[in-house]
């Protein structure tokens, strides 16, 4: 986020969102590039994890959002 969007406006999307996960915080964002490049990062990550090292997206998300691969979470 902070790549794409610039630091600044990262600390204050964590001011104004505090207490919201880091996957709401994705989608609360005003800016709809910087939600599509964390996405793409995302999938890009869980491809290349999959293909190189036979991981799966849960163990690739638990790298960014560990609190959604402990099957409670959003993860299938």
């Amino acid at each position: 986020m902070a790549y794409n969007a610039g630091l600044s406006r990262l600390r204050s999307w964590e001011s104004a969102y505090a207490g919201l996960p880091t996957d709401l915080l994705l989608e609360a964002l005003p800016f709809a590039e910087t939600q599509g490049y964390v996405r793409k990062i995302l999938v890009t990550a869980a491809r290349y994890d999959a293909l190189y090292f036979g991981g799966s997206a849960r163990r690739t998300v638990a790298l960014f959002y560990p609190p959604l691969a402990d099957g409670k979470g959003l993860v299938p």
